[in-house]
């Protein structure tokens, strides 16, 4: 997305908006020492805006997206009754093989 805005010409800031529908009694899996799985209490899952302000092509690899994203992450799995994304290492780095 990030590619298609620049080659648009539209210029930061940008907004990330995301809002679950549809998620009560949904249930998200997540990796422990199993996979366990936290159910959603609510149907409507309204996340915080992210806004990136950087010019359009900077978040080049995944690491660097997965990192913006991540307080996105953290909320969804805060809404399901999970203390945050379990993807990312204790230094804030991404690693789904976690």
């Amino acid at each position: 997305y990030m590619t298609a805005l620049r080659d648009l010409g539209a210029s930061p800031p940008y907004a990330v908006l995301i809002t679950l529908i549809g998620e009560k009694g949904s249930e998200l899996a997540a990796r422990g020492n199993e996979f366990e799985t936290y159910t959603f209490d609510r149907s409507v899952v309204p996340l915080s805006e992210l806004i990136f302000s950087e010019p359009a092509g900077t978040l080049t690899t995944d690491q660097q997206a997965a990192t913006f994203m991540r307080p996105a992450f953290d909320e969804i799995h805060n809404a399901a009754g999970r203390f945050g994304s379990g993807n990312f290492d204790n230094s804030g780095n991404w690693n789904p093989n976690r």
